[in-house]
């Protein structure tokens, strides 16, 4: 018996004024913009070819919106489990900003290594890696 093949959609919401700017989104509830919204309706036609046996939704208010527009709210149900990541601080943020926040420039790394060095009474990468080694301390070099 040979079987219809199945089909698997997956749908994006439409944009929000953080996407637009690059920011993360995760857990704030950020609204669908004119064109987030305009996009999503860009859907209906093109999803009602289709049957649907299931539709799952992000409860977010962003994800909900897109589905009603795109014409799946009524078959659709939400899925608490398909909320989107919480990005805890870097919520809000570009991608900038967060990699300017995690990596330290090379003059303060500079600064943090004479500042261990003068700590255990070397001034140079070889001295300070022979303090290592004499102290059983593990280096991993990068260079």
């Amino acid at each position: 018996m040979e079987r219809d093949a199945q089909k698997t959609y997956l749908i994006r919401h439409g944009e929000t004024e953080w996407s637009r700017a690059g920011r993360h989104t995760g857990v704030t509830d950020v609204v669908l913009t004119a064109h987030g919204r305009e996009t999503a309706r860009l859907l209906q036609p093109v999803l009602a070819q289709e049957k649907f046996t299931l539709v799952l939704s992000s409860p977010l208010q962003r994800a909900r919106e897109t589905c009603e527009l795109a014409g799946l709210r009524e078959s659709s149900a939400v899925e608490p489990d398909l909320r989107e990541w919480n990005y805890g601080e870097y919520e809000g943020l570009t991608t900038k900003q967060i990699a300017d926040r995690l990596f330290i420039s090379p003059k303060t790394a500079d600064h943090h290594i004479q500042h261990v060095y003068t700590k255990i009474g070397v001034s140079t990468r070889g001295a300070a890696a022979l303090y290592a080694i004499e102290n059983g301390i593990l280096l991993a070099d990068s260079a």
